[in-house]
C-alpha cells in the first residue's frame, strides 16, 4: 500500500512557501511615537539592524508554510494505491493474469474440479512481492478480483464459483490480460490460461497479443473423451384435426452423437408442463445425428412449457431442450370491397392467407355498404381493397379501431376515391393520392427504391430470398406525402408505391396499386405470398413470437405486453414481475430501457402481474449449442498467436479500464482524501489568521522593553 498523486504536477507549486519566509525575514514592526519636549537628556542607541533578519514569530511562520504545503497536496490529488504495494517493495516482483474459463464445456466430467485445482497450483507459487488478478470468461471477461498481494482473497472466490452456461469466447479475456500487463510497474509479467480449450472459441482473426516479454502460460483440464449425446433443436409440426376435433401436433427433436462409439437405445422423452408424456429409445453412429418423432399430442388450450430431454450423461447442459409449444395463432381479418365482384376483387388476397399456418388468417369479404359497426369486433386488421372510406357510424368506429390498435391496408383500386374521406379520417392517411396513372405503353413499371429494414420487406433482405423487382405494375395512383407519413417503397420512376403512417396505437399502409391481377401481375408472382403475410402479420400486430431463446440474449418485454392486455383474465396494471429458472424475481417497467430482460439461465422464465403468475406466457430459454462442440484447440498455436508481437509499442499500450477495474481517476473519486486535506488547511488558515492579530500588540511590547533608552 502506498501514497500515489493524481496530478503530482501540483507539487511544483511547492516553491509558495518562500513567500512566508520572506515576509518574516523583511517585514518590519511599526513602533508607537512618543513625543518629547526636548532631547537633550536622551542618549542615542543605535538600532540593531540584525534583529530585523530573523524569523521572530515561528509558530506563524510554520502555520503559514503548512497552509501551503496542504493546499498544493490538495490540488496534487493524493490517493492510497493499494495496487502498487508489490512495486513498493522494489518491483522485483510478477503480474499475475490467472484466466479461468467459466463455460459450461467445463462442466464435463471432473474438469471445473481439475480447473480449480490447477488455479490453486498457481496460486501456491505466487511469491511475496507478486501480484495476482483473477479474470473470469467465457461469453464476456470480466475482473472477479483486482490486482492482489493476497492469494487467499482469490481462494475464496474460486470456492464459491460454478461453471456458466456461456459458450467460450478466448479474446475477450486476452484482451484484459492484456491491458493488466501493459499497465504493470512489475519487472515480470505473466498470463495463466486455464480452460478445456475448445477450438470453436478462439477467433483466429481477432487481434489479441500480448505485450512484449510477457510469459504464456496454458493449462489444459480437459479429458480425452468425447462421449456425448445432445439435444440440438426441437420443432413442431402440425396435423391437424384429430377424431374428436382437436388439433394434434407432433414434435420433431434433432439429437446428437458428438462420441467416437455408437450409442445403442439412448432415452429421450418429451416433457409438456413438467409432465414426461412420451418417451423413446433412438440408436446413433458415431458422430451420428437422428430425429426423434414425438406424437400426436393434443394441441394444449394455451401455451405449454415443452421439453425434449435425453438421459443424463458427462455434459448435462446440452441434455434438456426447452420450447413453448403454442395454440395456433389467429389472425382475424375484415376485407372491405368496393363496387363490383367481390370475388374477383379479394380471390387472390383471400387464398394467399387462408394457406397460411403460423399465424392462421381468418378472412371475411364484405361490400362496403354491408360492413357494420359489430363486424369491427375482435378483428385485428381491416382491408379497404379499392374500397372507399365507409360512411357515418362504420367510419367513426373504423377510425377508433386504428387509434385503439388496429391495423389498416388501404389498397388504392378502383373504388378508392380520396373524396370519400372525411375530415376526421384523413389523419389516417400518409398522404394524398390522384387518378390512376397508366404506363401500359412503356410495359409497366417496378418497384425501385426498398426499405428492407421494415418488418414488411425484412424477408427479403437476404440473397435469394425473393425478387421484388419482379412484379410489373401497369397502372397505380400517385401518392403525395404528408409530413407524418414514411415511405417504405418507391416505383423505379419515384413515385410512391408504399407508405404508412402511424394514428394513436395502430398503424396504416397504403398501396398505391389494385391487387386484382387486372393493375399489375404481383398477385401471380411467388413474392405475392410472402409479402401478403408479412403485411398481415405487421398490420395484425401478431408478430410470431419465438419459440426458444438462446441463453445470453436480451428480449423487450413489451413483446408480451399486448397478449397479457388481450386477456382479461390476467388483469391489467400493476407491476410485470419476471421470475428466472431458479425462482428469482425482477421487476421491471414498461417504461425506457428497464423494460429489458436479460435471459441468464435455461430454463424457463415465468411473467408475473399484480403478483400472481401469468402461465400463459412462459419464455423458454437454451444454452448456446456449439458449446458442446469440444474439439481441442492446439494450444501451442494459441501462444504463438498472443505472444507475437505485432505492435513494437505493444510493451506500452495505453491502459483502459475493463469492467471491474478501476482507473486511478477512479480509485481516487473515491476516496476523496483532497476533502480532508483542504479542511485542515482552513484550519491552519483561521488559526495562522487569529494568531497574527495578537502577536503584533505582545511583539511590540516586547519591543519596547527590549529596545528601552537607557539614561
Amino acid at each position: 500500500m502506498g501514497i500515489s498523486l493524481l496530478a503530482p504536477a501540483f507539487l511544483v507549486a511547492l516553491a509558495a512557501i518562500a513567500i512566508p519566509i520572506l515576509v518574516h525575514l523583511t517585514h518590519r514592526h511599526r513602533r508607537d511615537v512618543t513625543r518629547f519636549p526636548s532631547l537633550q537628556f536622551l542618549e542615542r542607541v543605535p538600532y540593531r539592524a540584525v534583529r530585523r533578519q530573523r524569523i521572530r514569530h515561528w509558530l506563524l511562520f510554520a502555520a503559514r508554510s503548512l497552509a501551503i504545503v496542504l493546499l498544493v497536496v490538495a490540488f496534487a490529488r493524493p490517493f492510497v494505491d493499494r495496487l502498487g504495494a508489490g512495486a513498493a517493495g522494489g518491483g522485483g516482483g510478477t503480474e499475475v493474469a490467472l484466466l479461468m474459463d467459466r463455460s459450461y464445456s467445463m462442466s464435463y466430467g471432473d474438469s471445473w474440479d481439475r480447473a480449480r485445482r490447477a488455479a490453486r497450483e498457481a496460486l501456491d507459487a505466487v511469491g511475496p512481492d507478486d501480484r495476482v488478478s483473477l479474470i473470469t470468461f467465457a461469453d464476456d471477461a470480466v475482473i472477479a478480483v483486482e490486482a492482489t498481494a493476497d492469494p487467499a482473497v482469490i481462494r475464496q472466490v474460486l470456492d464459491t464459483m460454478t461453471a456458466s452456461v456461456g459458450r467460450t469466447r478466448y479474446a475477450p479475456a486476452l484482451q484484459l490480460a492484456r491491458q493488466i500487463a501493459a499497465r504493470s510497474d512489475l519487472s515480470r509479467r505473466q498470463a495463466v490460461l486455464i480452460s478445456d480449450f475448445q477450438d470453436s472459441g478462439w477467433d483466429r482473426s481477432a487481434d489479441v497479443s500480448l505485450p512484449k516479454g510477457v510469459e504464456f502460460r496454458a493449462v489444459d483440464v480437459s479429458t480425452r473423451e468425447s462421449a456425448n449425446v445432445l439435444v440440438a433443436d426441437a420443432r413442431i409440426q402440425r396435423s391437424g384435426r384429430s377424431g374428436g376435433g382437436r388439433e394434434e401436433v407432433f414434435v420433431l427433436a434433432r439429437v446428437v452423437n458428438q462420441g467416437e462409439a455408437p450409442v445403442r437405445a439412448h432415452r429421450v422423452a418429451l416433457e409438456i408442463d413438467g409432465r414426461e408424456v412420451e418417451r423413446r429409445d433412438v440408436a446413433l453412429d458415431a458422430r451420428g445425428a437422428a430425429t426423434v418423432r414425438f406424437g400426436p399430442v393434443p394441441q394444449p388450450a394455451s401455451k405449454a412449457r415443452a421439453t425434449v430431454r435425453s438421459a443424463d450423461d458427462a455434459l448435462l447442459a446440452d441434455n434438456a431442450f426447452h420450447f413453448v409449444l403454442p395454440p395456433r395463432p389467429t389472425v382475424s381479418l375484415l376485407s372491405v370491397e368496393g363496387a363490383g365482384r367481390t370475388s374477383r376483387r379479394s380471390l387472390y388476397l383471400r387464398q394467399a392467407l387462408e394457406i397460411s399456418h403460423e399465424p392462421a388468417f381468418l378472412v371475411q369479404s364484405k361490400h362496403g355498404d354491408q360492413v357494420r359497426v359489430q363486424d369491427l369486433s375482435g378483428r385485428a386488421m381491416v382491408v379497404l381493397n379499392g374500397a372507399p372510406f365507409p360512411r357515418g357510424a362504420v367510419g367513426r368506429a373504423l377510425v377508433e379501431f386504428v387509434r385503439n390498435g388496429g391495423g389498416l391496408w388501404i389498397v388504392l383500386g378502383q373504388g378508392s376515391a380520396l373524396e370519400s374521406w372525411p375530415t376526421e379520417a384523413r389523419p389516417l392517411l400518409p398522404g394524398t393520392w390522384s387518378e390512376p396513372v397508366d404506363r401500359v405503353p412503356r410495359e409497366g413499371t417496378a418497384l425501385g427504391t426498398i426499405e428492407y429494414g421494415h418488418p414488411v420487406f425484412a424477408i427479403f433482405s437476404a440473397p435469394e430470398s425473393g425478387d421484388l423487382s419482379s412484379p410489373r405494375f401497369f397502372r397505380y395512383r400517385v401518392i403525395e406525402m404528408d409530413t407524418a407519413g414514411v415511405v417504405l417503397a418507391r416505383f423505379a420512376d419515384g413515385s410512391v408505391a408504399l407508405a404508412e403512417r402511424h394514428h394513436g396505437k395502430g398503424k396504416t399502409l397504403v398501396l398505391a396499386s389494385a391487387l386484382d391481377n387486372l393493375w399489375n401481375d404481383l398477385p401471380v408472382q411467388p413474392v405475392y405470398l410472402p409479402l401478403v403475410h408479412q403485411v398481415a402479420r405487421y398490420l395484425g400486430g401478431r408478430n410470431i413470437e419465438q419459440p426458444w431463446y438462446q441463453a445470453g440474449q436480451i428480449i423487450d418485454a413489451a413483446l408480451f405486453q399486448q397478449t397479457q392486455e388481450d386477456d382479461p383474465a390476467e388483469g391489467a396494471g400493476g407491476d410485470l414481475v419476471v421470475e428466472s429458472p431458479s425462482g428469482a424475481r425482477v421487476s421491471i417497467s414498461m417504461e425506457g430501457a428497464d423494460r429489458f430482460v436479460s435471459l441468464l439461465d435455461p430454463g424457463f422464465y415465468g411473467l408475473r402481474r399484480g403478483g400472481r403468475r401469468v402461465d400463459a406466457h412462459p419464455i423458454a430459454v437454451n444454452a448456446d449449442r456449439s458449446e458442446s462442440d469440444r474439439r481441442a484447440l492446439d494450444t501451442e498455436e494459441l501462444g504463438a498467436a498472443v505472444t507475437a508481437t505485432r505492435d513494437p509499442e505493444a510493451a506500452t499500450v495505453p491502459f483502459t479500464a475493463p469492467a471491474g477495474m478501476l482507473t486511478l481517476a477512479e480509485r481516487e473519486r473515491r476516496q476523496n482524501m483532497w476533502w480532508y486535506i483542504l479542511i485542515v488547511a482552513l484550519v491552519v488558515l483561521v488559526a495562522e489568521s487569529v494568531a497574527s492579530n495578537r502577536l503584533p500588540a505582545h511583539s511590540a511590547r516586547l519591543e519596547r522593553h527590549q529596545e528601552a533608552p537607557r539614561g
